[in-house]
Formats: C-alpha cells, structure tokens, sequence
C-alpha cells in the first residue's frame, strides 16, 4: 500500500466520521484500513442485471493469477450467484487460474499483494520537470501555462510510461518534454499543449530531453545484480516482490530509452522525405505507427 493511498484512505475514514461517528466509535482507523485492503484485494467487478457491482467472492479470491488464465468469473444469471469457470479444457492436475487484468507489478504488489516476473504489462514512474533558473525571466510561467496547469509553481509532473508510445501517459510525457525543450518562437506556434510534434527540430530535442529524465530515473533506482539476489534463500516474499517490481521498471525505462534512439533517426531535418520514407517502413517502428504518422504529417507540412 502506497503513501497515497493511505492519505486516500484516512479521508475517506474522517468522512465517514464526520457523517457517522458511531461508526468511528467502534472501529478505529486500523479497522477500516483492514476493510478498505480486504475488499480491494478480494473483491470481484460482477455486471449484475446490467449493473457493475463489486462482491466478494468466497474461494473465488483463492484462486491464483496468471495472465494465460484457464478460467475466469461472472455473474449466472440463472442462479443469481457469481461463477468460475472455464475457457478451456483443463488438464487433469493442473492448478485453475484467473488474471486479475493487465496491470502493472507495481498494481499487482500496491492492491493484491505480489508481484510477477516477466510481466509485459509493467510500466514505469517518470518524472519530467521543466528547466530551473528562468524563473525570473518570465519563460518558466510561459512554459507552465503551455501545460495547461494554471499553478506556475507546478512545473514537475509525474507520467506512468510503458513502452508503448500510443499511451497517454507517454503522450502527455513527450508533450511536457517538447515545452520544456521548446524555444521562445517555439512556445508561440503551441496552441494544444504540444499534443502534436512543433517541428523537426523541436522534437529531436524534446525526445533526447526524455532521455535525459529516463538516465536520471534509472541513476535513482541504481543498479542491483536482481537475478543474482533472487535466488537467494533468505528473502522474505514482499522483498522478493519489491525486487522483482524495481528490476521491472527498471527494464521498461532501459528498453524505453531504446525505443527513443530508434525514433531520433525519423525526426533528423537533414534527411530527405525519400529516405525518411524508406527508414519509417522498418519493423522496428511497427508498434509505433500512431507517432510515426504525427511525423509523416509533420514532414509533409514542412513541404508545403
């Protein structure tokens, strides 16, 4: 359980008191952080005559997760009572499993308590802060209010990425990157958040920009020989959980980092529409079609 959600938790319990101090009379804030786990961990999301409704569901939440899961849960409508079942046929001895979605092992440890090695779901927490010191030049308001975050002292934003670059939280990263990278003119010509490449230029910069918070992140996280450590004996399962989530996102931002050198050559103002054309068709840029496309359109702008 993170640091949030306990803050989360407590308001909602002096909510509560506030409205029901009977209730607070019993049961302390212990109490109700106990609850608030259980039904988080252990609840089911059931559509109930049309309806999405959370229930708990009695050795249902015994059953382990795998994201190749054999079986899975609903409401029978028949019966009037929640239901495991099968996808496929099962082997004879072999253990049932649901997946509980595709979540991060950052999710998985925070709501259920474990983390998974491998898992292609993981992302990353990256920061991206706009430049210090133009505070008294006035740049560093221009630049917050290019955000569209009213508070010109907010100015370091916290992006949950994944390797995919047709996320939003990638999205919203790069734009931030593209206005901390942007140029006086080049914060003139932004009008959508730099939701959308300003020029080549612009965004080679921004994109080395991300780079640079993606070294810095991975500098925080340090460096740990996990396989090594995993293996030993004499870990506890949360510090083999919390080994296995660093060693994750470390993972994603080294392979993100990767991702972000393979798109510099697209971005390069020196090349020709010709050979842009023929390098953008490599496979490597296949699961990155959407950003690529910006580009292409960026490109053809500039030809006008």
């Amino acid at each position: 359980m993170s640091e949030t959600d306990i803050e989360i938790f407590k308001a909602d319990y002096d909510l509560i008191c506030e409205s029901l101090p009977e209730f607070c009379q019993v049961n302390s804030f212990d109490d109700y952080k106990w609850g608030r786990l259980a039904v988080r961990s252990r609840s089911f999301s059931l559509l109930v005559d049309g309806i999405d409704e959370a229930a708990m569901m009695p050795f249902a939440d015994m059953v382990n997760h795998d994201f190749n899961n054999l079986a899975s849960w609903r409401f029978e409508d028949n019966i009037r009572h929640g239901q495991i079942f099968c996808r496929r046929p099962i082997t004879k001895g072999a253990p049932i499993t649901i997946t509980y979605g595709p979540k991060s092992n950052r999710v998985l440890l925070r709501t259920y308590g474990f983390a998974v090695q491998d898992n292609p779901f993981n992302t990353a927490n990256l920061y991206i802060q706009l430049p210090d010191g133009e505070g008294p030049s006035g740049l560093l308001t221009r630049r917050v209010a290019k955000t569209g975050n009213p508070d010109t002292e907010f100015y370091r934003i916290l992006h949950t990425v994944s390797l995919d670059t047709n996320d939003d939280d990638f999205k919203a990263a790069i734009a931030l990157c593209r206005i901390a990278v942007a140029t006086p003119d080049q914060l003139d010509q932004i009008t959508d958040y730099a939701a959308s490449p300003i020029s080549l230029k612009n965004e080679g910069d921004a994109l080395r920009y991300m780079e640079y918070e993606i070294d810095a992140a991975l500098y925080k996280i340090g460096e740990t020989d996990d396989d090594t450590v995993l293996k030993s004996s004499t870990l506890s399962d949360n510090e083999r959980n919390v080994l296995i989530t660093k060693h994750g996102e470390r993972d994603v931002l080294m392979k993100l980092s990767m991702v972000i050198e393979s798109l510099l050559p697209l971005v390069d103002p020196s090349i020709s529409m010709a050979e842009f054309t023929k390098r953008r068709y490599h496979s490597r840029y296949a699961n990155h079609i959407a950003y690529i496309r910006k580009i292409v359109e960026l490109r053809r702008t500039h030809l006008e």
